[in-house]
This record gives C-alpha cells, sequence and structure tokens, in this order.
C-alpha cells in the first residue's frame, strides 16, 4: 500500500485531467470523494469543510482516512501512478 505522504503527492499533481482519472480507479463514497475534494484539493480546512457540509469535524477526519486507505490501496497497483510519484 501507498504511504499517506505518497497518495498527498498524488493528490498534489498539478495536472487535474490525470488526477480526476487517478480518482476514477478508486471506489470512493460520495462522502470520502468530497472529503477529499475539499481538503486536499481545493485547500479548506477540515474544519470549513465540516462547516460547509454541515457534518462534524471528526466526521471529516474519518472520511479523509478511509478514502487514502483506499487510494493507497489500489494505486499501489497502477503503473500512471508511479509515473505520477516518480516524476
Amino acid at each position: 500500500m501507498l504511504s499517506r505522504s505518497q497518495v498527498k503527492r498524488v493528490l498534489d499533481c498539478p495536472s487535474k485531467p490525470l488526477l480526476i482519472l487517478a480518482l476514477e480507479l478508486v471506489n470512493l463514497k460520495e462522502k470520502e470523494r468530497v472529503a477529499i475534494e475539499y481538503v486536499d484539493i481545493k485547500g479548506y480546512t477540515e474544519e470549513q469543510t465540516a462547516e460547509i457540509l454541515n457534518i462534524s469535524r471528526s466526521s471529516i477526519t474519518k472520511y479523509r482516512k478511509n478514502a487514502y486507505n483506499k487510494m493507497g490501496k489500489v494505486w499501489e497497483k497502477e503503473k500512471s501512478i508511479k509515473t505520477i510519484l516518480e516524476g
């Protein structure tokens, strides 16, 4: 499984089309996807995201943790993701 820092490097990929394709490889629940979108892609804090979505910050933390685990497992097997990490 990819480490949390490796997953974050993929999420920080400057190519948005490539990032969208990478995210489509992972079967994220809607809440997990939205938490990743707001915090990791758009740059909101967990607190701001929780307020926008009208849920607790701890829920945002949980959704992101679950999403990172799923992304780490799926992306570990993908050559295209390894290309992003290498370069």
